[in-house]
């Protein structure tokens, strides 16, 4: 009765379940080297995908009943290896949504987890994460048709454009045809000196751009469409074709201070 929801549940485990350092069954890893010093070198996929749309009522009941625990078992992975992030791609009015979802906010979903009773309050303190109080996805979770989950430690660069092209592949997370003349130099010169801090540190400062640090960036469009669930929080009566769009698409933060 429950065949396909279940399907989904055990997949989604066998990806969780193997997050500390164990390869999936079937999954090969490849050998560390010189040039690939990562404690998690993979070759296989890393994807937890809940295709909830193609389920009945029954099964769809079923998922949502064991979606508390699944999401547990990831967010206590995320706390123990703290390396771990995951690109989570999600459906909202037929648009695709992205947000990473790592250390600095698995309470984010902790909470939203807690306020839509998929896990109990002793089962939220249980789990040593501190609360944040605002929601992850920007509806309630009931109301997703799809999610997706791309473990970024396999899928290094991921963006939503590859996601929607349906087969994502590995990209290149840092590209040195982006920096300047300058900044391939010194990136280079810290090469010789074989010291990886450094070089971490020079991708932070020059690879991760922020674009709205300044006026230029479009500081304000960015404050302005910040992801706020207005449904949450009875701004608007319900989720449809207009909401979704005012929350994906408008300005979140005026809305919510009105």
């Amino acid at each position: 009765m429950f065949k396909s929801a279940i399907e989904q549940v055990r997949k989604a485990n066998d990806v969780i379940r193997s997050i500390d350092d164990k390869p999936k069954e079937g999954e090969r890893w490849l050998k560390k080297d010189e040039e690939n010093r990562k404690r998690n070198v993979k070759s296989g996929n890393r994807l937890i995908d809940f295709n909830i749309e193609a389920l009945d009522e029954p099964n769809r009941d079923y998922l949502h009943k064991h979606f508390g625990k699944v999401f547990m078992r990831l967010l206590e992975k995320i706390k123990i290896n703290s390396q771990q992030r995951w690109m989570v791609c999600y459906k909202l009015g037929g648009k695709y949504e992205c947000s990473t979802l790592n250390l600095n906010n698995i309470g984010t979903l902790l909470h939203q987890l807690l306020k839509e009773n998929f896990i109990s309050e002793i089962e939220a303190n249980a789990a040593g994460i501190v609360e944040m109080h605002y929601d992850f996805f920007l509806t309630n979770i009931k109301n997703l048709t799809e999610i997706k989950m791309y473990d970024l430690t396999e899928y290094e660069g991921l963006t939503m454009s590859d996601v929607k092209k349906g087969k994502p592949k590995k990209r290149p997370y840092r590209d040195e045809s982006t920096l300047t003349n300058d900044q391939k130099a010194i990136l280079e010169a810290l090469k010789q000196t074989g010291n990886p801090a450094l070089i971490e540190s020079f991708w932070k400062d020059n690879g991760e751009k922020k674009f709205y640090k300044k006026r230029s960036g479009q500081f304000w469009k960015y404050l302005c469409t910040l992801p706020i669930n207005l449904e949450r929080y009875q701004i608007f009566n319900e989720l449809n074709k207009r909401t979704a769009t005012l929350m994906t698409e408008d300005n979140c933060f005026v809305y919510a201070c009105i």
